[in-house]
């Protein structure tokens, strides 16, 4: 999440090029993206690193936060609702262009392009998962084990009153 948030506070030390509001969001977009992108396809690991998703949290959390926070309400919702980190993460960054596009409506052109490559991009980075969640073969994050148990108890207690 660093790299995301130090890239683009990278743009305050580039002054000159971020002469409007406008011009200063997009230069912070390229520098995170640069690091977004050094992140999923780093040259030392023979270009094979991870998905990016915190990378890209910390881009979105130093350039909007607002919506980064809606979009942790979104990852949080889905990961209670679930248990499942790469469906979280996935809807987490469909709703990123949502909110970008409709409810805060950013008139920036170039910030409205890149919300919606953000959207494409997790896609890409997590086909796996996706054949895996619709396997039914995803892993499941171990929270709420209580919850989960009381659950099983219950679903075993009706299937012993229809015996």
């Amino acid at each position: 999440m660093m790299k995301g948030v130090v890239a683009i506070k990278l743009a305050l030390l580039l002054h000159e090029y971020a002469d409007s509001e406008v011009n200063l969001q997009n230069l912070q977009t390229l520098l995170g993206l640069a690091a977004v992108i050094g992140h999923i396809f780093p040259i030392w690991a023979d270009f094979r690193g991870g998905k990016g998703v915190a990378t890209l949290f910390g881009l979105v959390l130093g350039i909007s936060p607002w919506t980064a926070i809606s979009c942790v309400a979104i990852f949080a919702l889905v990961l209670y609702l679930t248990r499942f980190v790469s469906l979280s993460s996935i809807l987490a960054s469909i709703a990123f262009p949502v909110f970008i596009l409709v409810i805060f409506n950013v008139d920036n052109p170039a910030y409205r392009v890149f919300a919606i490559a953000v959207a494409l991009m997790v896609l890409l980075t997590h086909q796996k998962n996706i054949g895996r969640l619709l396997r039914g073969d995803e892993s499941k994050v171990p929270i709420l084990k209580s919850r989960d148990r009381r659950k099983q108890r219950r679903k075993d207690a009706s299937s012993n009153h229809q015996d």
